[in-house]
């Protein structure tokens, strides 16, 4: 798992970030995960990559702030995980 940052995103968040999308790692629903979060405007930016089973899923979302938008990204990779399991 990778997480970069890009400018004006508050680095504290970086911890927080990787716990929450290690969790996706840990439950089995992805085997291979690479993030981004960037400024967009006043909002955070939270861009997705992650391989299931060969497959690679894609997943964006904006948030207020870096902890929603982590929240809102790995709920959006965990329900496209699902479905992609069966």
């Amino acid at each position: 798992m990778r997480v970069t940052v890009g400018i004006g995103v508050d680095p504290a968040c970086v911890g927080y970030a990787l716990d929450q999308l290690h969790a996706l790692s840990v439950a089995g629903l992805v085997d291979e995960l690479r993030a981004a979060l960037s400024r967009d405007g006043r909002r955070t930016r939270v861009q997705v990559t992650a391989v299931l089973g060969g497959r690679v899923l894609c997943a964006s979302t904006a948030g207020d702030g870096p902890y929603t938008a982590v929240d809102d990204v790995q709920r959006v990779v965990a329900e496209e995980a699902g479905a992609v399991a069966g």
